[in-house]
C-alpha cells in the first residue's frame, strides 16, 4: 500500500461536476488550480503583486507637487489581507479529488440515461453519462442496467440513424471519449455486445488504433473488477498462473453470447489492418480464459463486413484468418497439453495427412524473422515463459506419432534437419528416442520390407552417434538401449545375450551407478521374457539411492506392476510378487503417480480376496495428496484408463475390470470432482466405453448391459450424451477384431436417432463407416432414413457422398433429388437469404469435418439459422461513410 502523501488538499477538482456548479454560485475569487504552471510555481500571485506600493523615484528626476490648497477628504484605503504565497503552493498531483458521498442520489440520472439510450437519443445519453462519470458513481449502476446500456449502444450504432464515429472523434472528441468509456465499462462487467459493436464500427470508419486501445483498457478494467494480478501470469506457482487469467463472462453465462472471444477477434482484425501482429502481441492475448479450441465455432461475417467497409484489400481478410490460426496455435503451444492431445488424436488416424500439416505449421511458425513460436532448449522442461515456447515434449510427441504412422523419413528429418535448423542442440534424450522408435518400426509386420530395413539401419546409426558423444552412458539413453535390444531380440535372439552381459556388468559395478530408468528397463526385459524371479532380483541388485536427486523407485515399480497385470501367471504367483513389490515401495516412502494406480488396481482385483468396492475406494483415495487434496476428474480418468488398458493398445479388459470401471463411473457421477468440464466428462466416459466395446473377455449381452449402464450414468442421462460419443462408440464396435460388433453398432445407430436429432454430418460419417466395412444393405437403409428426415436439407453434403457411391441411383431418387436441390438454390438466390453455418475458429481445412465433434450440441442446432442481424445496419451503409 502506497504511503500517504504528507501534504494534500481535499476538494472537488476542476473536472468534477460539483466544481462546475460552484463556479455559477460563487462570484468571489476562489483558491483553485487554474493551470499546471500556477499550481507548480512558488512565485507571488498576481493579486499580491498589484497590492505592493510603487517604488519612490528620486527627487532630482521630478519635483514634488505642492499639496492642494483645498484638500478633499479621502477615504481610508481598503486593506486586503493576502495570505502568504507558501500556503497556496501545494502541487496539483498532491490534490485528493473526493467523490460524492455514497448515498448521493443518482437514481434519476441513471433512469434518464437508460431512457435516452432506449430512445436512441445518443447526445442526451452521453450528457447524462458524463455527469455520472464526473460524480464517480459508475460503480453504483446495477448489473441489469449495464446489460441495457450495452444492448442500447449496439442498437444505436447499427440503427437507421447511426453516428459516424470517425467524424465524432474529430469534431466531438469529448462525446466520443465518453461513448468509448461507456462501452468499455459495460464490457468489463460482462456485457460485451456494446463494445463489440463499437469496435466493428471503428474498423469500418478507419480508426483501428482505437480498437486496440479499447481492448487493452477493457482488459485492465476487467482485471481490476475480477481481482486478477497481471504479475501472477508469470508466477512459478501453477495455481497462481491459472487464477490470474481473465474470466470470459460468455463461458459461464449462456445469455452472454458475445464475450471476450468476440473482442479478441475484432482486435486481431485490427492488428491485421495495422500489420502489427507479432509475437509480443500474440503473447499478450493469452491472458484470458477464452474458448479457442480449433473445433469451437465463430461467426466471422460481422468482422468481414467491417473489413469491407474499411476498404481493406481482399488479401487482408485472408490474412486475418491466418492470424487467427496463429493465435490458436500459439495458445496450444503455451498450454502444451492441448497440443499434445491434438497430436495424439491425429497420430492415431491412418487415412489423412492432418498430422503432417500441423507439424509443418509448427515448423513454419518457429523460424525466420516473423517467427512467433520460440523453441526451448531440448533439456528445458520448465513451465514458466515470457514468450510463446515450443517445449521439448512437443517434439517428442511428434516423433512418437510419426512412429505410430510408420513415417521413418519424418523422424530422420526432425533429428537431422528440423531441430538443428532452429538452433536446437540434440541431446541423448532425443537421439535415444529416435533409436527406440526405429527399433519398433523395424519389427512391425504391417510395414513394407523397405521401411523395416531402413528403420533397422537407423537404429545402429543413432546408437553410433550416442556413443560418439558419450551420451550412451546416461540413464535415459542407456535404458532405451536395453529396451531397443529387447525389441530386436525377438528376431535376433543373440541380442538377449548382450542384454544379459550388460546386466552382469552392471551388477559387478562396471557400468557405474544404475539409476531409475535403467532399473525399470531391466525389470521390463526380464518380465517380458518370462522370468519373474530375475525381474524381482533387479530391485535387490540395484536399490534406489534416496540421497540422489531423480533416483526414484516408482519407475521400476510401475513397470513391474503393469507387466504383472498383463502377465499370464497364476494368481498365487502374482500375489507373492505383488506383496514383495508393494512392501518395498511403501518402505521407500515415495508417492505413487496416478499413472500406476490403474494397473495396480487390476492386480489387486486379480489377487486380493476383498470386496470390489473396498479395493476401488482405496485406490481412488490414493489419488489425493497434499498438493491435490480434492478428488480430481483427471486423476480418476487416468486410473480408469490404466485399469482397462494397462497403457497398451492391445490389452483387453476382463469382466472383473469392467465391473470395477463401471463402479468408478458410478462414484464419479455421484460426487463433485475437482476440475470437471464437459470435455473431461466425455473423455472419462469414453475411457470406459472404448475398451469395453472392444473387450474380448465378454459376450455381446454383457457388453450391451455395461454400455447401457454407463450411458445412463452420464451426467444428465443418456439424452445428454453427445452424438460424437455415440459415433465413437459405434466405431469401436465396428472395428472389433472378431467382427462381432456390427449388429450391436447398427442397433446403437438406431438408438441415437431416438434420443437426439441427428444432422447430415453424422449420416455422412456413418455412411463412410458402413462403406468401409462393406455393409451395402445398411447404407441403403441409411439413405432412406435420411431422406425421411425433413430437417436434413437435400443440398447437404451427405447426398453428394451417397450419390458418389451410387446409392441415390439404386434407390431411384436421382431426379427427385435434383429437382429439390434446384428449388432450394433458386429460393435462396431469389430471396438473397443464405443459411448460416458457423465456421471452425481456426484451421478450417483441418477442422471442417470436425465442427460437430464438440461435446455440446449447440453447433449442430445452429446450422440452419439465418445470419445474425444484430451487427448489420438497418439501412445499407453508403460508400462515403
Amino acid at each position: 500500500m502506497a504511503a500517504l502523501r504528507p501534504i494534500a488538499a481535499a476538494g472537488p477538482g476542476p473536472q468534477t461536476w460539483l466544481y462546475r456548479l460552484s463556479l455559477l454560485s460563487n462570484s468571489v475569487n476562489q483558491l483553485r488550480p487554474t493551470s499546471a504552471s500556477l499550481l507548480h510555481t512558488t512565485a507571488v500571485g498576481q493579486a499580491y503583486k498589484r497590492s505592493r506600493k510603487p517604488k519612490l523615484k528620486s527627487a532630482a528626476a521630478k519635483p514634488t507637487q505642492p499639496p492642494p490648497t483645498n484638500p478633499q477628504p479621502t477615504r481610508a484605503k481598503q486593506v486586503i489581507d493576502i495570505a502568504p504565497p507558501q500556503k497556496h503552493s501545494t502541487p496539483y498531483e498532491d490534490v485528493i479529488l473526493l467523490g460524492v458521498p455514497p448515498n448521493y442520489p443518482i437514481e434519476s440520472n441513471i433512469n434518464r440515461l437508460l431512457s435516452h439510450l432506449q430512445s436512441s437519443q445518443l447526445e442526451e445519453a452521453i450528457d447524462e453519462w458524463a455527469q455520472l462519470w464526473d460524480l464517480r458513481c459508475i460503480s453504483r449502476v446495477n448489473p441489469w442496467q449495464w446489460e441495457i446500456i450495452s444492448n442500447s449502444i449496439r442498437k444505436i450504432l447499427f440503427g437507421k440513424k447511426y453516428p459516424h464515429l470517425g467524424k465524432m472523434a474529430l469534431y466531438e472528441s469529448s462525446r466520443y471519449g465518453h461513448l468509448k468509456n461507456m462501452a468499455i465499462e459495460t464490457a468489463s462487467r460482462g456485457h460485451c455486445v456494446g463494445l463489440y459493436a463499437f469496435m466493428l464500427k471503428l474498423i469500418g470508419v478507419g480508426r483501428p488504433k482505437d480498437v486496440v486501445d479499447a481492448f487493452e483498457r477493457c482488459k485492465e478494467q476487467m482485471r481490476e473488477i475480477q481481482g486478477k494480478k497481471k504479475d501472477d501470469l508469470f508466477s512459478w506457482d501453477r495455481v497462481k498462473r491459472l487464477n490470474a487469467r481473465l474470466e470470459d463472462p460468455a463461458l459461464n453465462d449462456k445469455k452472454a453470447d458475445v464475450g471476450l472471444k468476440h473482442l479478441l477477434m475484432a482486435t486481431i482484425a485490427t492488428h491485421t489492418l495495422l500489420d502489427t501482429l507479432d509475437d509480443k502481441v500474440l503473447f499478450s492475448m493469452l491472458d484470458s480464459h477464452i474458448d479457442l479450441r480449433p473445433t469451437s465455432t465463430f461467426d466471422f461475417k460481422p468482422i468481414d463486413r467491417a473489413l469491407r467497409f474499411s476498404k481493406a484489400h481482399i488479401q487482408v481478410q485472408k490474412q486475418f484468418r491466418a492470424n487467427v490460426d496463429k493465435l490458436v496455435l500459439s495458445l496450444m503451444c503455451y498450454h502444451p497439453n492441448a497440443l499434445i492431445t491434438r497430436i495424439t488424436t491425429l497420430g492415431s488416424r491412418k487415412s489423412d495427412n492432418k498430422l503432417d500439416r500441423l507439424y509443418d505449421r509448427v515448423l513454419e511458425a518457429s523460424i525466420g524473422p516473423d517467427a512467433y513460436l520460440k523453441p526451448k532448449e531440448l533439456d528445458d522442461f520448465g513451465m514458466v515463459s515470457r514468450n510463446i515456447p515450443i517445449p521439448p515434449n512437443i517434439w517428442l510427441q511428434f516423433m512418437k506419432t510419426f512412429e505410430w504412422k510408420g513415417d521413418v523419413d519424418r523422424i530422420i528429418k526432425m533429428i537431422d534437419h528440423d531441430l538443428p535448423e532452429r538452433g536446437l542442440e540434440l541431446n541423448g534424450d532425443f537421439l535415444s528416442a529416435g533409436m527406440l522408435y526405429m527399433a519398433i518400426l523395424s519389427q512391425r509386420n504391417s510395414q513394407p520390407p523397405s521401411v523395416r530395413t531402413k528403420a533397422r539401419a537407423w537404429v545402429d546409426e543413432f546408437w553410433r552417434r550416442l556413443t560418439i558423444k558419450n551420451w550412451h552412458i546416461e540413464d535415459q539413453p542407456f535404458s532405451r538401449r536395453i529396451r531397443t535390444l529387447s525389441i530386436l531380440s525377438f528376431e535376433e535372439p543373440n541380442l538377449r545375450n548382450e542384454i544379459l552381459s550388460l546386466y552382469k556388468a552392471a551388477k559387478e559395478g562396471h557400468l557405474g551407478k544404475i539409476k531409475a530408468k535403467t532399473r525399470a528397463s531391466f525389470v521390463e526385459f526380464f518380465i517380458k521374457h518370462g522370468s519373474l524371479p530375475q525381474a524381482w532380483a533387479v530391485f535387490q541388485n540395484f536399490p534406489s539411492d534416496r540421497d540422489q536427486v531423480g533416483d526414484k523407485l516408482d519407475f521400476a515399480f510401475s513397470v513391474f506392476i503393469r507387466r504383472l497385470a498383463l502377465s499370464p501367471w497364476d494368481t498365487r504367483e502374482k500375489l507373492k510378487y505383488y506383496k514383495k513389490a508393494t512392501k518395498l515401495f511403501l518402505d521407500s516412502g515415495e508417492p505413487l503417480r496416478p499413472h500406476g494406480l490403474g494397473p495396480l488396481l487390476s492386480v489387486q482385483l486379480q489377487t486380493l480376496n476383498l470386496p470390489m468396492e473396498t479395493i476401488v475406494q482405496l485406490t481412488l483415495d490414493a489419488t489425493v495428496d497434499p498438493q491435490a487434496p480434492d478428488p480430481g476428474i483427471q486423476r480418476w480418468t487416468k486410473t480408469l484408463y490404466g485399469l482397462l488398458t494397462k497403457w497398451t493398445h492391445t490389452a483387453s479388459p476382463s469382466l472383473l475390470e469392467i465391473q470395477a470401471g463401471l463402479l468408478i463411473l458410478k462414484k464419479a457421477s455421484e460426487i463433485k470432482l475437482y476440475g470437471v468440464t464437459r470435455s473431461r466428462l466425455v473423455h472419462m466416459w469414453m475411457s470406459f466405453l472404448g475398451p469395453t466395446a472392444k473387450s474380448v473377455h465378454t459376450n455381446a449381452e454383457q457388453r450391451q448391459e455395461f454400455i447401457d449402464r454407463a450411458l445412463d450414468m452420464f451426467p444428465g442421462g443418456k439424452g445428454n450424451v453427445s452424438i460424437s460419443m455415440w459415433i465413437d462408440l459405434i466405431t469401436h464396435l465396428f472395428n472389433r477384431q472378431d467382427k462381432a460388433g456390427f449388429g450391436e453398432g447398427w442397433r446403437r445407430w438406431k438408438e441415437v436417432g431416438g434420443v437426439r436429432e441427428v444432422q447430415g454430418i453424422w449420416y455422412s460419417k456413418m455412411l463412410e463407416l458402413l462403406v468401409k466395412h462393406d455393409k451395402i444393405d445398411w447404407t441403403l437403409d441409411l439413405v432412406r432414413d435420411a431422406w425421411d428426415k425433413k430437417y436434413i436439407r437435400k443440398t447437404d453434403g451427405f447426398y453428394l457422398r451417397a450419390k458418389a457411391y451410387g446409392l441415390i441411383g439404386k434407390l431411384g431418387l436421382e431426379d427427385e433429388l435434383e429437382l429439390e436441390q434446384r428449388a432450394i438454390m433458386h429460393k435462396e438466390g431469389s430471396d438473397g437469404i443464405g443459411r448460416r453455418r458457423k465456421e471452425p475458429i481456426a484451421f478450417v481445412e483441418d477442422y471442417e469435418d470436425e465442427i460437430y465433434l464438440e461435446e455440446e450440441g449447440t453447433a449442430v442446432d445452429e446450422e440452419g439459422e439465418e445470419d445474425d442481424a444484430r451487427f448489420e445496419d438497418e439501412e445499407d451503409e453508403v460508400d462515403g461513410e
